[in-house]
């Protein structure tokens, strides 16, 4: 069997922190089926550990917040051929145990809109999106709310999990598409409390949860929660490029901004980052990847490139999806690759520490 080059860096400079970055990944091997799987690793290190070793396909973890529990998406299609991608036929919530070790089934749907992860609660909650609806699981009083726009990034859960920023959307046109939509505050336990904000998408809640970064048409706005006026507004550095993905800085000073890269418009479109200095007002060309993921207490950043495909063995014309993974520092721009070969990493995800 053909090794698969996986190459890990030590030391990132990001301090000895206990906390933990988790992903979904595949890796290939000539013979045989594979799958993709939970793997964890510390944010001080980043040395990746395996976690699940099931016939499924796990994607999509979100960490509870005590850190015992890994929710994830699994398909329940077993028998998917070795290089598909995952798509709408995911229908199974799952949970992993830290502690134990073990997996277990928590709620599955026969929607054809599939099944997605949208974050954890303070009460225990987990938010799942299927189309347009957003339930909250798992909670006392399970909740749901209609009209959710389509939107992978229509809903963000707050820092301290108790509050929600949520897109409803207006009119939808024949694409799918919404128009009109606005941004509403929600608390988590009941679904309930709704506060209209405005005509805002894409809310990113900032570390220590006064602010929100959203999109508001042609421009980026950030918005105080507590009065919900506008503090800051400032035009893209494309502005021809539709924005689709924002995320803080840890230390707040600076708003990523993921702009519509080459591959718009495809299952797995990249993004073609920008930094936004929120003091200057000034924007800095980044990077382009699929995700980013701020690593917590640092200024680097974790990302996936953009997904291309190999083939499987040389020589071989049956070809395998595969996707890298890389630390950035916006700093200095040093880009350093983590991952080579035959791998297929995806979903990143910040995961705290386990409080046993």
């Amino acid at each position: 069997m053909k090794t698969i080059a996986v190459c890990w860096i030590f030391v990132l400079g990001l301090g000895c922190l206990d906390a933990q970055v988790v992903l979904s990944r595949r890796v290939y091997a000539e013979h045989g089926r594979t799958w993709r799987q939970l793997w964890i690793a510390s944010t001080g290190s980043l040395d990746f550990r395996q976690l699940t070793h099931s016939a499924r396909d796990h994607m999509e973890p979100f960490c509870s917040r005590d850190g015992k529990l890994i929710y994830f998406v699994s398909d329940r299609d077993g028998p998917r051929s070795l290089n598909a991608y995952a798509g709408a036929i995911d229908r199974e919530l799952w949970a992993f145990d830290r502690q134990t070790g073990q997996e277990r089934l928590v709620w599955q749907t026969s929607d054809e809109d599939g099944l997605h992860l949208n974050g954890t609660t303070a009460d225990g909650g987990v938010l799942i999106r299927a189309g347009t609806e957003l339930r909250s699981l798992l909670q006392r009083h399970p909740w749901h709310i209609d009209k959710i726009d389509p939107a992978d990034n229509a809903a963000a859960v707050s820092p301290d999990g108790r509050a929600l920023a949520i897109v409803i959307a207006g009119s939808l046109d024949k694409d799918g598409q919404s128009h009109d939509a606005k941004l509403f505050m929600v608390d988590t336990a009941a679904g309930q409390s709704r506060v209209q904000v405005g005509k805002y998408e894409a809310p990113a809640w900032s570390p220590d949860g006064s602010r929100i970064a959203a999109i508001a048409g042609d421009r980026l706005a950030i918005v105080h929660v507590a009065t919900r006026k506008e503090v800051a507004r400032v035009g893209w550095p494309k502005p021809d490029r539709a924005a689709e993905d924002l995320a803080w800085s840890p230390d707040e000073k600076y708003v990523l901004a993921g702009l519509s890269g080459e591959a718009a418009g495809s299952g797995d479109p990249q993004r073609d980052y920008f930094l936004l200095n929120i003091a200057a007002g000034t924007w800095t060309p980044a990077l382009t990847a699929q995700r980013v993921l701020w690593l917590q207490g640092s200024g680097t950043l974790l990302y996936l490139r953009p997904v291309g495909t190999a083939p499987l063995a040389p020589g071989s014309t049956h070809n395998v999806w595969t996707a890298q993974l890389a630390a950035f520092d916006p700093a200095t721009h040093k880009d350093t690759p983590l991952t080579t070969g035959l791998v297929l990493n995806d979903y990143l995800s910040f995961c705290g520490p386990l409080n046993k």
